[in-house]
């Protein structure tokens, strides 16, 4: 699949949250990323993303996570 570079990124995040579900759920977590556009999308409404982001980033609500 043809992935841009941001979402490439943001399926990063996701899997990484999603594989360490045992240690990061219920815990303070910070999303830290060289990544400038992810970050901005990431503060983003989600009515504001594209279809494919929307579905990513979906995910890691349940978490408490802080981008930097």
């Amino acid at each position: 699949m043809k992935y841009a570079q941001i979402e490439n990124e943001a399926l990063a995040m996701v899997f990484g949250l999603t594989r360490f579900h045992e240690y990061v759920y219920g815990q303070r977590v910070i999303a830290e990323t060289d990544h400038k556009p992810l970050i901005a999308i990431a503060k983003k409404d989600l009515n504001e993303m594209g279809p494919r982001i929307q579905r990513m980033m979906m995910r890691p609500q349940r978490y408490d996570l802080m981008w930097e």
